[in-house]
C-alpha cells in the first residue's frame, strides 16, 4: 500500500480472469452513463436484466470492500452504498471533485475505483489524479485499486481518454447502514419490499451477501433474458447505444415478425447502402439483451466453431456457418449461467 491513511493504491485485488468476465458483463449490459461517453451498469441494473451474471459482480465487489477496510483500518465498519461498472469511452473525462460534493451525497465516507482494463494497452489516457497529497497520479492496471475517502481532502479528476475504452468497477461506502445498499438487492432477489429484514450492525453483512448469492439463484428461474427498458440505451442524440458495438461487428439486429420480442442479427454485406439489404441469421434470440449477451460471450471466451479459425472469421462467416456457432454460443452460455448460479468461476472452465 502507498500513501495516507485516507487514501491508498492496492495491486491485484481481483484476479485477471475475473477482471475480464466484469468487462463482459459491461459490454453485454452497459446503459446510458451520466455524461457523454460514459456508461453504466449498476448492480441492480445485472440483477434485474440478467440475475445469474449477478454472482462475478458480488464476487469482486466483496474482495474489494475486504481489501478497502483492511487498507484504511476499517474493518467491518464500512456498508456498501454504490457498485457499478462504468467505462469511459474516447473524448471522456471528469474535472476537478470530491465524491460527497453534493447535499444528496454527504452519506458518502469512502470511495473506491476498481479498474479492470490497461492504459497503454487497451486504451489510451484516462489517468486518474489528486489535486494534492500522495498518490498524486494512477495509472489504470487490470485489478489496481485507488481508494479514498470522499471529502474535500481527495478533490481529484479523470483525465480525458484519447482511445479505447476505459473499464472500471467503482463503489462508493458509508457508514451509516440505513444508506447500504445490500436491502435493496436482497429484496430484488426474493421480490419481497425492502425493510421487511433490514441490516442490523454491520455483523450482518456477510449473511446479507450470502443470502443476496441465493436469491440469484431462485431469480433465474423466471429469467427470460428480458432486459432493461429500452429508454435506457437511447443517448441524447437519440441513438441506441447497443448498436454502437453491433456496428464494429458488422452486424445489426431486426425485430421479428411475430412482434414477441424476439430478434435477429442482421449481416450487413460488404455493398450495403444501408437500406437494409444484409443478410439475416435464422437464429432466434428472446430480446436484443440476450443477444448481446451471447454475442460477447463469444468474443470473451474467443469461441470458434473449428480449429485454426478465429472468433472474428466466425463473426464475418455467412449463412449456415454463422448460425450454427450464433447456436453453439447460446448453448455454451447457457452452460455458463447455471455455472454462475453455483457459484463458479466461468474463466478457464473448458467449454467445449
Amino acid at each position: 500500500m502507498d500513501g495516507n491513511p485516507e487514501r491508498c493504491l492496492l495491486e491485484n485485488v481481483i484476479p485477471l480472469d475475473l477482471c475480464q468476465e466484469l468487462v463482459f458483463l459491461h459490454k453485454s449490459l452497459g446503459v446510458v452513463g451520466y455524461r457523454p461517453g460514459v456508461r453504466s451498469t449498476t448492480i441492480h441494473d445485472v440483477l434485474a436484466s440478467a440475475p445469474p451474471m449477478v454472482l462475478p459482480v458480488a464476487r469482486a465487489r466483496s474482495l474489494v470492500l475486504d481489501a478497502v477496510e483492511s487498507a484504511l483500518g476499517y474493518e467491518c465498519q464500512l456498508f456498501v452504498e454504490f457498485t457499478g461498472l462504468i467505462s469511459w469511452s474516447k473524448g471522456s473525462s471528469i474535472g476537478w471533485h470530491h465524491d460527497s460534493n453534493r447535499e444528496y451525497l454527504e452519506q458518502r465516507a469512502f470511495a473506491a475505483v476498481l479498474y479492470l482494463n490497461n492504459a497503454g494497452k487497451e486504451f489510451g489516457g484516462g489517468d486518474f489524479r489528486f489535486q494534492d497529497g500522495n498518490p498524486t497520479h494512477v495509472t489504470p492496471k487490470a485489478g489496481r485499486v485507488v481508494a479514498y475517502s470522499a471529502g474535500e481532502s481527495n478533490i481529484h479528476c479523470v483525465e480525458e481518454v484519447e482511445w479505447g475504452e476505459r473499464f472500471t468497477l467503482t463503489m462508493w461506502f458509508t457508514r451509516e447502514a440505513k444508506f447500504c445498499e445490500d436491502p435493496t438487492l436482497i429484496a430484488t432477489c426474493f421480490n419481497v419490499r425492502p425493510g421487511l429484514d433490514p441490516l442490523v450492525g454491520n455483523s450482518n453483512a456477510n449473511a446479507s451477501e450470502k443470502q443476496c448469492l441465493q436469491g440469484a439463484g431462485l431469480a433465474i428461474a423466471g429469467y427470460n433474458h428480458a432486459g432493461l427498458p429500452n429508454e435506457m440505451y437511447i443517448d441524447k442524440c437519440g441513438s441506441d447505444i447497443r448498436a454502437y458495438r453491433l456496428d464494429a461487428f458488422g452486424l445489426s439486429l431486426c425485430e421479428s415478425e411475430a412482434n414477441d420480442g424476439s430478434v435477429f442479427f442482421k449481416k450487413m454485406d460488404k455493398n450495403d447502402l444501408g437500406d437494409g439489404s444484409g443478410s439475416q441469421s435464422l437464429v432466434s434470440f428472446d430480446s436484443k439483451c440476450h443477444a448481446l449477451l451471447v454475442l460477447h460471450f463469444g468474443e470473451w471466451q474467443n469461441l470458434t466453431l473449428h480449429e485454426g479459425t478465429s472468433w472474428r472469421e466466425c463473426i464475418k462467416a455467412s449463412g449456415e456457418e454463422f448460425d450454427a456457432y450464433l447456436q453453439q454460443s447460446i448453448q455454451l452460455f447457457e452452460k455458463c449461467c447455471k455455472l454462475w448460479v453455483q457459484g463458479g468461476m466461468v474463466s478457464g472452465i473448458d467449454v467445449g
